[in-house]
């Protein structure tokens, strides 16, 4: 959360779904819009288009960044903003492991495709079906934390404290 209002400044929103009111309780979180979503089983796809209802209507774009990925940082985050700015018609996404997708920012433009999206899927599909995105090279975007191993890993690389 930290790192999205480092980058995108007080615009940012802080999504929260499953324990969101332990999350409230025991985490100091920036000043921040917090977005409470309920369905957040139902999949990432639900989760994201719960994001993007949160999203001002001013807002020509938004960045979509994952708590689970720690080794991103704010400057990553920066440099995928200013990509989008030299082409804001496209999405600005992270390159890594051979492919594309989150973090990443979704011009307004799209917002209507990913409102379409449904179950456990994110905007990667349909970021690789655009006829254009802009590239960010952010290796350090392929490593995310799902299970405790994923943190033995973190933790073992020194990137846990």
């Amino acid at each position: 959360a930290a790192l999205a209002q480092d980058a995108a400044g007080d615009a940012a929103t802080i999504e929260l779904g499953a324990h969101a009111t332990d999350i409230l309780a025991r985490v100091h979180l920036p000043a921040a819009t917090i977005c409470h979503h309920t369905g957040w089983s139902d999949g990432l796809a639900e989760s994201l288009k719960c994001g993007l209802q949160a999203v001002p209507p001013a807002a020509p774009a938004v960045l979509v960044t994952l708590v689970d990925k720690p080794l991103v940082t704010a400057d990553h985050l920066r440099q995928l903003i200013q990509a989008w700015r030299t082409k804001p018609s496209a999405a600005a996404v992270a390159e890594y492991a051979g492919g594309i997708g989150a973090p990443c920012v979704l011009p307004r433009g799209l917002f209507t495709a990913v409102s379409l999206l449904s179950g456990d899927r994110g905007a990667r599909a349909l970021l690789r079906a655009l006829p254009e995105v802009t590239r960010v090279a952010i290796p350090e975007a392929e490593f995310d934390v799902d299970t405790p191993a994923d943190l033995a890993a973190l933790i073992s690389r020194g990137a846990g404290s």
